[in-house]
């Protein structure tokens, strides 16, 4: 994950499961990480959710079977982003000069529903870190794709830099997995959404268990896997459209005409609403979706129909996305693009 050509450390989140309620994005659980307390203690080190609070400037610490409720105060190194230490910082609430600091750590145990942000109780270990934190490191947060990225100088004057390797800092920038990510997340709608500079895929959906996704009106662009990547049975193994062909319309300059085909799982055969993207020529060797031209249905497997040419000149590349409109509205990877013609 890059912004600026600063190269970020980052994890994928995991659905909640609410309901999204007309948002454009899903709602998220929080990254998990590792609070490890120092040798020779005899407090637990378990990993569970980890929020990186931008509100209040205390911590909070709850372990199982904390009572009553107290003020933590020995030091704690804090892994983040799932990177089993490499991405960490120390944290000591005797020590008031240093900015990453909270201003204090409540230390409880854990309140049923409350500061899990309705995360899987795993150890039942979650850790605010408070504010103070972004004192030293930067962050980026997907809301569309979910995922979650941190930048940390380890070098340098600035005051951020100073921050960080005054608590001991230490950073990797790269991808570390979310080993707890479930093996289904169903009907989640991805929606109105720019989705852009991943070193992976734009959208992954994976595993028989993940259905009724629905991707709908994207800007999905310059990701360095797929900008839409459907494995392992993953939205029903929903077969990727083709399309033959993409031609300025008889009916004017304003219209394209795009023609192909595309097919069911399961036995369903239509209809199917399809959104057809164009990208700038300049995309060539990886198209995506660049920007929605517009939709149609069609009851058929075989279609030709006519959409807006918004900006899209002879020489972009057109591609589209098919979504069942009956049931499980499981949308598909891009179609292989073919440039628009005249």
């Amino acid at each position: 994950m890059t912004s600026g050509g600063t190269h970020y450390a980052y994890t994928d989140l995991a659905p909640t499961g609410l309901p999204q309620n007309g948002q454009s994005a899903p709602d998220w659980q929080p990254a998990t990480g590792q609070v490890v307390t120092p040798p020779g203690s005899t407090e637990p080190q378990p990993t569970g959710p980890l929020v990186i609070d931008i509100g209040i400037a205390t911590g909070i610490l709850t372990l199982p079977g904390q009572s009553p409720a107290s003020t933590f105060t020995p030091p704690m190194t804090v892994d983040l982003l799932n990177s089993g230490g490499k991405v960490k910082y120390t944290v000591n609430p005797a020590d008031k000069h240093n900015q990453m600091t909270a201003t204090a750590v409540a230390y409880f145990d854990p309140l049923a529903g409350a500061y899990t942000q309705n995360m899987p109780q795993l150890s039942g270990q979650f850790f605010n870190t408070g504010r103070r934190v972004i004192a030293g490191m930067n962050y980026l947060y997907d809301a569309a794709g979910g995922y979650l990225g941190l930048y940390a100088p380890t070098s340098g004057d600035s005051d951020q830099a100073k921050a960080f390797q005054s608590a001991n800092g230490a950073f990797e920038a790269q991808y570390f997995p979310n080993a707890n990510l479930p093996t289904g997340v169903t009907n989640l709608s991805i929606q109105d959404n720019v989705i852009s500079g991943n070193q992976v895929n734009g959208i992954s959906i994976n595993g028989t268990g993940s259905t009724g996704n629905a991707i709908f009106g994207n800007s999905i662009y310059s990701n360095g896997g797929q900008g839409i990547s459907l494995t392992n049975g993953g939205n029903g193994g929903q077969p990727t459209p083709e399309l033959t062909s993409a031609t300025g319309s008889v009916l004017g300059a304003s219209t394209i005409q795009v023609v192909g085909s595309v097919a069911g799982a399961g036995g369903y055969t239509g209809p199917f609403q399809v959104q057809v993207f164009a990208s700038p020529s300049s995309d060539a060797g990886n198209v995506q979706g660049r920007q929605l031209l517009g939709t149609f249905n069609t009851a058929t497997t075989d279609f030709s129909a006519e959409v807006s040419a918004g900006s899209a000149v002879p020489g972009y590349w057109i591609t589209v996305v098919a979504t069942p409109v009956l049931g499980a509205a499981n949308s598909s990877q891009f179609s292989s693009a073919v440039q628009l013609t005249a």
